[in-house]
């Protein structure tokens, strides 16, 4: 868990944890959220997303972002199946003890949410993405193909 975006290559890690799995077992695979509003609204202020900043590669080692729709091409070519997709960790920004930051902080979040079209709630609220992963070929042997 939370481990993908760590890796110079998300593509060979994906095919390795396929080549791990199981015949009908599944994996979970996690990454931080890059589409959430205070990676977003941290872009607009600063140029960088809020999982994926100079400090945070530092700090934590984050190397490649992967929105979840990129993510789920490279699972798709993996030769992986979704089995479930959960958003969660709903981010609570910290408290600004200045009353005038706080006011700014939270014009400009309803600011993005209402530029933001096409994107649903859970992915605008969530810190990170979760999936339930087997390779395809386990869904295919069980339907017999």
């Amino acid at each position: 868990m939370e481990v993908i975006e760590h890796f110079l290559n998300p593509s060979k890690f994906l095919n390795d944890c396929k080549g791990l799995v199981k015949r009908d077992g599944v994996f979970l695979l996690s990454t931080p959220n890059v589409l959430d509003i205070q990676s977003r609204t941290t872009w607009l202020r600063t140029g960088v997303l809020f999982h994926f900043s100079p400090e945070s590669f530092h700090a934590t080692g984050h190397r490649t972002i992967l929105p979840y729709w990129l993510l789920e091409i490279l699972i798709e070519q993996a030769g992986l199946e979704i089995v479930a997709r959960h958003f969660g960790g709903r981010l609570e920004f910290p408290a600004k003890p200045n009353p005038i930051a706080r006011l700014a902080r939270t014009a400009l979040t309803a600011l993005a949410r209402s530029l933001v079209k096409g994107a649903p709630r859970e992915v605008l609220d969530s810190n990170y993405v979760i999936y339930i992963l087997r390779p395809v070929a386990a869904m295919n042997s069980r339907q017999g193909i």
